[in-house]
């Protein structure tokens, strides 16, 4: 039991970090610092984020309408807890 506790805290972890780290690097709001360019902030979400570089771009187009629903899927239950943040939600479906 005590192993099982430990890789479903350690788990949890992970889950925390990933939401943590998408909802830092990849939606973006147009009050944020985090990338110099406005073009960016202005579209609430990235496309391809690389060590240098980060786009409002997908491998197969630049729709900004491909960059926000590439980060919509997979649809699943934890998605709700990724997505939280109605403002948010209400904000970047105005851009698409």
């Amino acid at each position: 039991q005590q192993q099982d506790d430990t890789i479903i805290d350690f788990t949890r972890l992970l889950l925390a970090m990933e939401i943590q780290g998408v909802q830092t690097y990849w939606h973006v709001n147009k009050d944020d610092t985090i990338y110099d360019s406005t073009s960016i902030t202005k579209n609430y979400m990235v496309g391809n984020l690389g060590m240098m570089d980060v786009t409002i771009s997908t491998w197969f187009g630049n729709n900004p309408l491909y960059v926000h629903m590439i980060n919509f899927m997979p649809i699943t239950p934890i998605t709700r807890t990724l997505f939280a943040s109605n403002a948010y939600i209400q904000q970047e479906f105005k851009t698409i």
